[in-house]
């Protein structure tokens, strides 16, 4: 049986699991305990009656099922209104065991594509302002890389079709390999995406001339200075890339500008070029031309010899790009770009680990044009990062 805590101010909880073939009954949890602590059986929705010795408390909970869980909540006084409703409705579900339900896998949705709608088209002829035009292209190979986590990447169908290719790409296998997929995409249409990286004053502006306000304004610029009603960046970060934005605030920002978010082929052929550059700058690592391995992010400007051919900035390095590919298949996840200034140096499990790959080239965090990792969207609070920014794009009359 094993057991996790998950301490809170006013409240504690143990999550456990029974991966035994029997049930498993008796003395389940030895706590601290205060006098006034109370304990709830909540996959069962029941009240503990607790074993107090002393400073501690012993807890029984009904028999766990095999392969089965028991959940319990500390509290300290009286169970709010919100807690009873939850014990209601988890006693009523618990009349049904967990070996009446089918264990059988069930086949796995197909994968739902997520695009923003096409902007009002600009004149190719004058790009908007800090806009550079990226003309089309044909017959585009997106050759795109990435390292095996527990997450995959998206799923791969074989049957004819490109944009079933595009949506459906998957792959099985040892975890910390190198993935190579080969995606042809018949045709990039032209379009206009910023030189730099959207930056603290410009979302500013944003957040001033729209009223913008997330719903869940969970880790909402956590960066910026909150102490007035009129929140502000940080101070001498103005043209930073902002971070702590969601994917939909990204989205909301790009709507109010006239513009999108670019899908992920539009942003390799942006970074890469027809010559498909393995770095926006050529194709070896240079030191010294991104914001990698650095210990915050860096001016959206501070890098001119990191350019792409067309003269884009930080396509590599200082924070991670939101792309137009938000997928669904029972899990919503979307694939970022770019690389940031910063490496995970945890758990590999989760999040894309390339200093494991070997760095051959001597890079960092600053990524290749054609690499992504794939990022789970689990609620806006938790997809925030002081790792994650965006560019936009505009589409072109043709």
């Amino acid at each position: 049986v094993d057991a996790s805590y998950w301490p809170g101010r006013s409240r504690c909880l143990w999550t456990i699991v029974n991966w035994g073939a029997k049930a498993r009954s008796g003395s389940l949890l030895r706590v601290p305990h205060v006098l006034g602590d109370r304990y709830f059986d909540l996959w069962n929705g029941t009240e503990i009656q607790s074993d107090v010795k002393g400073s501690f408390a012993i807890l029984n909970t009904s028999p766990i099922e095999p392969y089965g869980f028991a959940a319990i909540l500390s509290i300290r006084g009286y169970p709010s209104a919100t807690l009873l409703k939850l014990l209601r409705s988890q006693r009523a579900q618990a009349v049904r065991k967990l070996s009446e339900y089918s264990d059988a896998w069930p086949e796995p949705a197909l994968p739902k594509l997520t695009l923003s709608e096409k902007t009002v088209p600009a004149v190719a002829s004058a790009p908007p302002e800090n806009m550079v035009l990226i003309p089309s292209t044909g017959d585009f190979l997106m050759s795109i890389e990435h390292n095996l986590g527990e997450g995959s990447c998206y799923p791969d169908d074989e049957r004819p079709g490109w944009f079933r290719h595009f949506q459906f790409m998957y792959e099985e296998g040892t975890h910390y390999r190198n993935v190579l997929h080969q995606i042809h995409v018949p045709r990039i249409p032209p379009f206009v995406i910023d030189k730099y990286l959207v930056t603290n004053a410009e979302y500013k502006i944003f957040l001033d001339r729209s009223g913008y306000h997330p719903a869940d304004p969970g880790n909402f610029l956590k960066n910026w200075d909150w102490s007035t009603r009129d929140p502000k960046p940080p101070t001498g970060l103005e043209n930073h890339p902002v971070t702590w934005v969601d994917l939909d605030d990204a989205r909301a920002y790009a709507a109010w500008a006239g513009k999108r978010l670019p899908s992920e082929a539009e942003w390799q052929y942006a970074a890469g070029g027809v010559g498909h550059w393995h770095y926006p700058w050529g194709n070896a690592f240079l030191p010294g031309s991104a914001n990698d391995k650095g210990t915050s992010t860096t001016a959206v400007d501070a890098f001119p010899e990191g350019r792409s051919p067309l003269g884009l900035y930080d396509m590599s390095g200082n924070v991670w790009q939101w792309t137009e590919s938000e997928r669904d298949d029972g899990n919503r996840y979307a694939l970022l770009r770019g690389g940031s200034f910063y490496q995970v140096r945890g758990a590999k499990w989760y999040f894309d680990r390339y200093i494991d790959m070997g760095l051959p080239m001597g890079e960092w965090s600053a990524r290749p044009t054609n690499y992504h990792v794939k990022l789970f969207l689990m609620s806006p609070s938790t997809d925030r990062k002081a790792t994650i920014g965006f560019r936009c794009v505009k589409d072109v009359i043709e």
